[in-house]
């Protein structure tokens, strides 16, 4: 049971910093299935890039809650405990993804206001 626990976590941790990372940097583009999606960030590529950018070191402290957690599981009986980690992990990684959507609001809040003052 711990074993399974472990590997889901591991997945989602994994899956989440690799969507981070490609976003970030990488071919994913504007409509497709990962990254933080705003109204001001879908404006166009510029303000996507601009957005995963600013917001990578989160989406990245996302994938890394559940990736330890499921290091923990593995090594946890079957118990109250692994069910607090196997609950616990998902929460904060929402948490995490929650603050990063809003880190990313900001900062294109700022480069629009820096823009229009010019």
């Amino acid at each position: 049971m711990s074993e399974f626990v472990g590997v889901v976590l591991l997945t989602l941790g994994v899956a989440v910093m690799l969507a981070s990372r490609r976003v970030a940097i990488g071919p994913v583009r504007i409509g497709h299935f990962a990254g933080l999606a705003s109204i001001a960030g879908l404006a166009d590529d510029r303000c996507w890039r601009v957005t995963h950018e600013q917001v990578e070191a989160w989406m990245l402290a996302a994938g890394l809650v559940p990736v330890i957690a499921g290091l923990a599981a593995f090594g946890i009986e079957p118990s109250p405990a692994l069910v607090a980690v196997a609950l616990a992990a998902p929460v904060h990684t929402i948490s995490l993804l929650t603050v990063a959507a809003a880190v990313g609001r900001s900062s294109l809040r700022r480069k629009a206001g820096n823009q229009a003052h010019r």
